[in-house]
């Protein structure tokens, strides 16, 4: 096909062949069908119009299943294509990642991100916010910072080209414990949470490869801890006994179901708690997490037990062993500090 054809005219050149196309398999002229869907998705996977090219092959394989080397041919030229497409100065400054990568791993992987342009002063996530994706940065620096409860305002690390960042909240289902936010204009890579069951059916070797990556980096929880800073203002002691709890629907709408459930109680301080609840439905104890709760319990912490009824904000859902999950939530009013004297 002629190099120099505008836009108009591919267009117009793929409009004829789908014709064709058409008018082919309506005759049952499967042998040349073949060679012109393989013609197509050359043509698309070369335009870099990926999803279009491996529909097409999908299709080829529909057609005829037994065509086991043209349907090959169709898969190595579409992978072909999207190397191609690789920014080359990214693979170079990711090369520590994309070396652990066979071949299809990293254009999988490079293709199910996205560029992402951030300027100064912008917040990529924030603290006390969700976030539920990863960012690979490629250009410019940025900064994690951490606010306590008392409002001071601590810098946790700096990031530059190279350096990743929200793998905290990526693969646990809690709330941001620091803000990253631009020092400079630059560029980064980002891959959301949604794109990566895709990635672990189609490509199953890369998601484990992708998590062992993150947990050999410093999270910023690593690193909050061997700066030795806790942002709570208030200690925390074990506690025990059932909590009631059931969800206050906001403007926006939770979907758990309403009604009362029951937990067990892990620990507790005047400004906040975690508990226990055994589910083995995961999707809505996740969802749990940024709705705010009405909770009753006794506060045993001072010898002398005493009811409590109050509100808070689930930060925090964590999974554990044999469908176990910890819920953690902040008072929207603080507790008296002195009924844990």
């Amino acid at each position: 096909m002629p190099e120099n054809l505008g836009v108009s005219g591919m267009k117009d050149v793929l409009k004829a062949k789908e014709i064709q196309l058409k008018s082919l398999l309506a005759a049952g002229r499967r042998a040349e069908a073949m060679d012109l869907l393989f013609e197509l998705v050359v043509i698309f996977a070369k335009m870099g119009q990926f999803e279009r090219a491996e529909m097409l092959r999908q299709k080829m394989i529909k057609l005829d299943s037994l065509a086991i080397q043209q349907i090959v041919a169709a898969a190595e030229r579409i992978e072909q294509e999207k190397n191609k497409a690789i920014d080359k100065e990214h693979m170079a400054l990711w090369k520590p990642w994309y070396t652990r990568l066979a071949p299809e791993e990293r254009s999988a992987f490079f293709f199910a991100t996205e560029p992402l342009l951030f300027s100064p002063g912008e917040s990529l996530f924030r603290q006390g916010e969700k976030n539920r994706s990863l960012f690979f940065v490629d250009r410019g620096s940025l900064q994690l910072v951490s606010v306590s409860d008392g409002g001071q305002e601590t810098l946790i690390r700096r990031l530059g080209p190279g350096t990743f960042a929200g793998e905290d909240t990526f693969y646990k289902t809690s709330v941001c414990t620091t803000s990253l936010v631009a020092l400079t204009a630059g560029t980064c890579r980002v891959l959301k949470r949604k794109k990566l069951l895709p990635l672990a059916e189609n490509v199953p070797g890369l998601a484990p490869k992708l998590q062992d990556f993150c947990l050999e980096g410093r999270s910023s929880s690593a690193v909050l801890q061997s700066k030795g800073i806790n942002r709570r203002v208030y200690k925390r002691i074990p506690a025990q006994g059932v909590i009631v709890f059931q969800v206050i629907p906001k403007e926006t709408g939770h979907t758990v179901p309403p009604g009362l459930f029951k937990g067990r109680m892990s620990d507790i301080s005047a400004g906040g708690l975690s508990f226990y609840v055994k589910t083995a439905n995961d999707k809505n104890v996740r969802q749990l997490l940024d709705a705010k709760l009405g909770m009753k319990f006794v506060l045993a912490a001072s010898g002398n037990p005493q009811p409590m009824v109050c509100k808070g904000v689930v930060t925090g859902v964590l999974s554990h062993m044999d469908n176990e999950y910890s819920v953690h939530v902040k008072f929207s009013k603080p507790l008296d500090p002195m009924l844990f004297a």
